[in-house]
């Protein structure tokens, strides 16, 4: 597109609101702002390929990429993740929750939370990893390579 072109695109009377100002007073990064669009979103910026379209519905047009996720769904998984308890080993075993482990142990939630955040032997929150493939205490030697291994397993079938 040459510069003429452009010039002449922009400067034709509003299509839209039909009011006889030029389209280029208002182009502009808001909603109801102006831009070039592409028809289908395919192809070159030339002459018979573009329209002038509010910022809308040039979104509106858009073809949805497979690789996202709506905003409905990502809320949806962090109201999940954030009321789904955390998974702790303890001496006792592997709980659910830090409540369930306190049952166990006859003590306060607190206090098992301090005894994992000081590091007492025995006492950790689950790995993302071995709570997806419920890993119990006894197979995991706490390393990344054990954890690695676990999942391979898992997923061939021979856990």
């Amino acid at each position: 597109m040459t510069l003429e072109e452009w010039v002449d695109f922009w400067f034709q009377p509003d299509p839209i609101r039909g009011d006889g100002v030029p389209a280029y007073f208002r182009r502009g990064r808001n909603r109801d702002s102006y831009v070039m669009a592409r028809h289908n979103d395919e192809g070159a910026y030339e002459l018979g390929n573009i329209s002038i379209k509010t910022q809308v519905e040039n979104c509106r047009e858009r073809k949805p990429s497979p690789n996202r996720f709506s905003a409905t769904a990502k809320r949806r998984v962090l109201i999940q993740c954030a009321w789904t308890p955390r998974p702790v080993r303890t001496p006792l075993g592997s709980f659910k929750s830090v409540t369930a482990a306190a049952k166990a142990h006859d003590r306060t939630c607190d206090e098992i939370r301090r005894q994992i955040l000081k590091g007492t032997p025995g006492f950790q929150y689950v790995e993302a990893w071995e709570a997806l493939v419920g890993v119990e205490h006894s197979q995991s030697a706490g390393s990344d390579q054990a954890g690695a291994s676990v999942v391979a397993q898992t997923l061939q079938g021979g856990l």
